[in-house]
């Protein structure tokens, strides 16, 4: 994470997209500088299937996952992240039930004490 700020804070880029692995199955990331010292990371359009998950069934669960998290920077110290603030989304739904469906929802806020 430190490298991606880094890189993103010394380059004109200011989005960095790509497919990346995740413990889940393959997700489109997308970490993004909003503004000076602010950043976001997004997870969305994961493909979901049995390889990594052995309790998944390919085709009987249908899965949606997204993620938004942002990271605040400290404004005396480039390399502290003092506020972190998230939002994720997971939706499973059934493919022979068509009543069966589960939504969860999550927000969080993590301020961070810089170590001075």
């Amino acid at each position: 994470l430190r490298t991606i700020f880094q890189n993103l804070s010394n380059s004109n880029f200011s989005i960095i997209s790509k497919f990346q692995i995740t413990p889940y199955g393959q997700c489109h990331c997308r970490f993004s500088k909003l503004r000076d010292k602010i950043f976001r990371r997004q997870i969305n359009h994961c493909q979901f299937d049995g390889i990594r998950n052995f309790t998944s069934i390919d085709g009987l669960t249908q899965h949606n996952y997204q993620q938004s998290v942002v990271y605040i920077q400290n404004a005396k110290s480039n390399a502290d992240i003092v506020d972190i603030e998230g939002e994720e989304k997971m939706i499973l739904k059934s493919s022979i039930i068509a009543d069966w469906n589960l939504i969860v929802e999550t927000k969080y806020v993590n301020c961070i004490k810089p170590i001075i």
